[in-house]
């Protein structure tokens, strides 16, 4: 008599006592056995896998029916894996978080029928505290980082928080920013999110400006939607320091919007930002009422900027003026730029949207090239600096004959 002779009874006590796996093989040799012994099979499973890993494995493939059969079975809908689980599981999906759920994997798929189907057996759509691997996130974010725009809309209507404490990046709305998706973005406003809302102490536009691959529409968009400057500028100076590492685009459209830079503190800043800044973020400042002054003609020198400073000579600037010690530039020039190293260039990386007012490609002038750039803008090397002494008088003290001899 064959297997498929024997009377019911026998065959589901037979079942009983064979291995999952044993059964899954029988099955396939045996598909008109799937009435019968198919319940066995996943009944079996749920209580042989502390982890469940059938259900996982059925969610990341987008199985909708075997995924249904766990839940009608008893799988528990808000089971969780640690991603050494995972892994180790091969469950073919690539998580963006450390602990998952059936929805956060149904939701970085962008699965919507599954995503809709697991909210109806009740997922939780809020982070929660498991019992072996910590707090998950909310399945939103998994779907946000994903770029599953509807997902995160099914989401949405259903519950899914916005701000929570412990949110990734502190929320969907710095996710939303962080991946340059300004369509997502559009969509938590729809859902009244609120753009002031500070993690870490930094606000969603302090993380937009200072994003040197990101859309100056993202940035703009902020601003028209109720982010506020005077909130992201707390420490006054702190959106623009920020802005000078994101693009020219975003930097204009800050100025345009009032913010400003504290005069105390404008020297410290230029300092910073001549190291390594491009000449059309010092053109733009310029054309927002930075005009050059003694100050700022130093910092270029001293930073051996040739280019900068060519700017302000082009300009018209007075290259005689004196410093509150009484020194000219080309005094500053001589004494302050002593040659040592030759011209510094840095290797950098390309910029992917408008040009950035930050540069990891700047080419610093040697010493005495400043100083033929003073002498050539007009600047006069026998004009006398503090207590009668004048530049040229310093050549005795520097290490650079060329120096020297652009004094003469």
């Amino acid at each position: 008599m064959t297997l498929l002779e024997l009377p019911t009874e026998l065959i589901l006590l037979i079942a009983l006592s064979l291995p999952e796996s044993a059964l899954a093989q029988l099955l396939q040799v045996h598909r008109s056995l799937y009435k019968l012994l198919l319940p066995n099979l996943y009944q079996r499973h749920l209580r042989d896998s502390k982890l469940q890993e059938g259900l996982f494995w059925c969610t990341a493939t987008g199985n909708e029916a075997a995924v249904k059969k766990f839940l009608y079975y008893g799988a528990d809908v808000n089971a969780s894996m640690g991603i050494l689980s995972i892994r180790h599981a091969k469950i073919p999906f690539q998580p963006w978080l450390d602990v998952q759920t059936p929805l956060n994997i149904a939701a970085n798929t962008g699965n919507d029928t599954i995503v809709a189907l697991l909210l109806s057996h009740r997922a939780n759509v809020y982070g929660f505290s498991s019992r072996y691997w910590g707090t998950s996130q909310p399945a939103i974010v998994d779907a946000l980082l994903s770029g599953h725009e509807s997902t995160v809309r099914l989401l949405l209507l259903h519950g899914s928080p916005i701000h929570e404490p412990g949110m990734e990046q502190g929320g969907l709305v710095n996710c939303a920013i962080s991946r340059g998706q300004i369509s997502l973005l559009k969509l938590l406003v729809e859902f009244k999110a609120d753009l002031n809302i500070p993690s870490q102490g930094s606000y969603p536009l302090n993380r937009a400006v200072s994003f040197r691959n990101l859309s100056t529409d993202i940035v703009q968009f902020l601003l028209d939607n109720g982010a506020d400057i005077g909130l992201a500028d707390g420490h006054p100076g702190l959106l623009l320091n920020q802005a000078i590492y994101g693009t020219i685009d975003t930097l204009r459209l800050l100025l345009d919007r009032g913010a400003t830079y504290p005069p105390d503190d404008l020297e410290r800043w230029l300092e910073i930002l001549f190291d390594r800044c491009t000449v059309e973020t010092v053109h733009l400042l310029i054309e927002y009422g930075y005009a050059p002054n003694i100050e700022m003609l130093s910092i270029a020198v001293r930073a051996r900027r040739g280019d900068i400073l060519q700017l302000f000579i082009d300009s018209g600037v007075d290259l005689n003026m004196r410093d509150t010690r009484g020194f000219t530039l080309l005094h500053t020039a001589i004494v302050r730029c002593i040659p040592r190293d030759p011209p510094i260039r840095i290797g950098g990386r390309s910029t992917r949207v408008s040009p950035t007012c930050m540069s990891d490609k700047v080419e610093k002038d040697a010493p005495e090239e400043i100083v033929r750039r003073l002498i050539r803008g007009g600047g006069r090397p026998q004009c006398p600096g503090r207590a009668g002494a004048h530049p040229a008088g310093s050549r005795q003290r520097m290490s650079s004959g060329d120096t020297a001899d652009a004094c003469r």
